[in-house]
């Protein structure tokens, strides 16, 4: 009997790596678009429930002569108490709520005799509506990506996605901070780490992460008058740890000086 040999081709690394990369490409689009659906879907909800509470603020005042008040901004079905007390449940069985739980719808009357109420929509608009002007959608500033970021420097790209970046600065933490913000909408507060290399060996580098952040400067200032201590928390290199050193980790830290005292 005559056997022969069958030819099994199997497939080679590359092609195995370009089947991986294209289901990678793919799967990427997928989630992207449902990403998309999702938050539309999410968004006509926020109208739709917009719509529903202000035909049922409109009928409570032609009952009753006026809005339920609310002093100051609240959020809807959390802590605004006169809205509830007046709505719940004659005019409403319960309060629409927002498809994100971290989120609210949010209601406020400070006199009885208009209202607003507004809610936030997946791209960080503002859609509501006011007794005086109607529906309206309004931008707000959003921080860009170098939010929660760490720099050496202060940034100066990718600082908003949305509205028009202030200067940054320096806060007492010490940080990075600045502001975006758009006419009509809110302004978003935005922050980044401050990290920079030691400027000599491990000199102001107390909790020995290899940068000088404002951890830094908190662990140096726990160790005023302390001993043992880090080696890098004496900056000013006199053999113990004082308000000096804090003082200069601080300041190199906002750009107060370039080094240490300490650094040979």
């Amino acid at each position: 009997m005559n056997l022969k040999k069958k030819n099994c081709k199997s497939f080679t690394l590359i092609e195995i790596l370009v089947v991986i990369v294209i289901i990678g490409v793919i799967s990427a689009i997928i989630i992207f678009s449902l990403s998309g659906i999702l938050n539309s879907a999410n968004d006509s909800k926020r109208k739709h429930d917009m719509d529903t509470l202000q035909r049922n603020l409109l009928f409570y005042k032609s009952i009753n002569g006026s809005y339920p008040t609310e002093a100051t901004i609240c959020n809807i079905g959390v802590n605004c108490s006169n809205l509830a007390s007046a709505l719940i449940p004659n005019y409403m069985a319960q309060f629409p709520t927002d498809p994100d739980s971290s989120k609210h719808y949010q209601y406020v009357s400070a006199a009885g005799s208009d209202f607003t109420i507004q809610s936030t929509l997946s791209n960080s608009y503002t859609y509501g509506y006011s007794s005086d002007t109607g529906f309206f959608l309004t931008a707000n500033g959003v921080c860009g990506s170098a939010n929660g970021g760490s720099f050496s420097s202060p940034p100066d790209s990718n600082l908003c996605i949305s509205g028009n970046p202030s200067s940054v600065t320096t806060d007492s933490d010490p940080d990075y901070i600045w502001t975006c913000s758009v006419s009509g909408g809110t302004t978003a507060n935005c922050t980044a780490n401050i990290s920079k290399p030691s400027p000599c060996g491990s000199l102001g580098d107390a909790d020995e992460d290899s940068s000088v952040t404002k951890n830094d400067y908190s662990v140096t200032y726990s160790y005023v008058n302390v001993t043992p201590y880090p080696p890098g928390a004496d900056v000013n290199n006199n053999a113990r740890v004082d308000y000096d050193d804090v003082v200069q980790i601080y300041d190199y830290l906002i750009g107060g000086q370039s080094s240490f005292s300490g650094c040979p």
